[in-house]
């Protein structure tokens, strides 16, 4: 394959000495605070009781439904950066 396609398909690597060091901290701390963000957000609208019903059929209500799911569901997904540096704590 040649350096283009590597690139275009995402594959391309920039070594971490040519980015600047703010850049890698902004990153660090943007990779980090996604869970926490989405888990708020899912609290917060949990308790407000702003669900969207788009995909409920039934009479059963709960507070963990619509837009709160999906926040929820976003946090799981970005807990692999907690997840990584806890297992590092660890051992």
């Amino acid at each position: 394959m040649s350096k283009f396609s590597d690139q275009a398909s995402g594959n391309a690597r920039v070594p971490s000495a040519s980015v600047p060091r703010n850049v890698r901290r902004t990153a660090d701390l943007l990779r980090y605070s996604a869970a926490p963000i989405f888990a708020v957000m899912c609290v917060v609208v949990s308790i407000s009781g702003d669900n969207l019903a788009l995909c409920s059929t039934g009479s059963i209500t709960s507070p963990i439904s619509g837009m709160a799911f999906m926040y929820l569901l976003m946090s799981a997904i970005h807990l692999g950066p907690w997840l990584k540096n806890l297992s590092r704590m660890g051992g």
